[in-house]
């Protein structure tokens, strides 16, 4: 009888452990697609972010428009592919002062950019019209050095700041393929004007922007205005949340940066061409399959990309009109040029 008990208990174990490998399993794979780029030859380049250690390969992945399987013809890596990346580093200048930390932070940022990035750095108070992007990144550093980051108690709108931030970043055709937005502060903003974290938060969620915080924890931290500023990460494509000390000195503040760097690495492209397929149409769907499990994520072509994938789409069936090279992409499936 003992002998029975004990082999249930055994199974029972077996099976919770089974259970529980499954949940884990389950939670870690996820998938998005961050953003669609057309292009003149009727191709698509899907950015997409997959958390995963191991390369995709064009078997992980079905992909269909509006329920019409669509042949995958590659995945890259984002930093492999013909794209780049725009960071705006947003520094809450009411609670987060020029520290020898802080700079290392934004200088960190900055040495990230690969060749065709551009970055900016704006401040609490700022609007869109004041950001200036570059390629530069020695004329970048000596922003850091200037009064910019510096201190300044007035400047209690980091909300409205982040809001004009996103604005931005969907609108200047400077802003390329794909847009980062680094925010760094303390999280504990208690007088914001003209915006309530709620409200920026819905923001985030109709957005396609990447959000990165970095929190530089207070001795004694307001728990709930920290988890409000830290769901803006979690709540964008692929962002994270990353805590640091208050007092943090230049090689922590470097140390920070691992998680944001191991990020990066799970946003890829994958590439396709539903028109050689004869196929055209408004959803778009992904599914990975690794192992015994399987996610999907979809999006839409806005109006604007549905109607202009319609008119290359129109061309590439007219014999007259038909082109033969990749023509010039039309990124942004929010994004706005200005």
């Amino acid at each position: 009888m003992k002998h029975i008990v004990n082999m249930s208990l055994l199974v029972m174990l077996v099976l919770s452990f089974m259970l529980t490998g499954t949940a884990i399993a389950e939670d870690n794979l996820s998938l998005a697609i961050q953003d669609v780029i057309l292009h003149e030859d009727g191709s698509m380049d899907l950015i997409i972010y997959a958390p995963l250690q191991d390369d995709l390969a064009s078997s992980n992945l079905t992909l269909s428009i509006d329920g019409q399987t669509v042949p995958v013809d590659s995945v890259k890596s984002f930093s492999n592919a013909d794209f780049s990346t725009t960071w705006l580093i947003l520094s809450d200048r009411s609670t987060v002062g020029a520290t020898k930390g802080l700079k290392a932070l934004v200088s960190g940022v900055i040495d990230m950019m690969a060749v065709g990035d551009n970055a900016g750095i704006i401040v609490t108070g700022n609007s869109y019209d004041q950001i200036a992007l570059s390629e530069d990144q020695v004329s970048l550093k000596t922003l850091i050095e200037s009064d910019l980051l510096k201190k300044n108690y007035q400047d209690r709108n980091l909300n409205a700041t982040i809001s004009s931030a996103i604005q931005y970043l969907n609108q200047f055709s400077q802003v390329r393929e794909r847009a980062c937005l680094v925010i760094i502060s303390n999280g504990e903003n208690t007088d914001e004007t003209g915006m309530t974290a709620e409200e920026l938060q819905q923001i985030v969620k109709e957005n396609n922007i990447t959000i990165y915080t970095f929190t530089f924890q207070e001795d004694s931290p307001r728990k709930t205005l920290i988890n409000q500023f830290e769901a803006l990460a979690r709540l964008s494509c692929g962002g994270i949340a990353t805590s640091v000390r208050s007092n943090v000195n230049e090689a922590t503040a470097l140390e920070s940066l691992a998680g944001m760097q191991a990020n990066e690495r799970y946003f890829r492209v994958v590439s396709c061409n539903p028109a050689v397929a004869g196929i055209k149409g408004r959803e778009i769907s992904l599914s990975l399959n690794e192992g015994d499990f399987t996610v999907t994520a979809s999006t839409y072509l806005t109006s604007d990309q549905e109607q202009e994938y319609s008119q290359i789409f129109a061309a590439l069936n007219t014999p007259v009109c038909r082109l033969s090279r990749r023509g010039a992409s039309r990124r942004g499936s929010h994004r706005r040029h200005a």
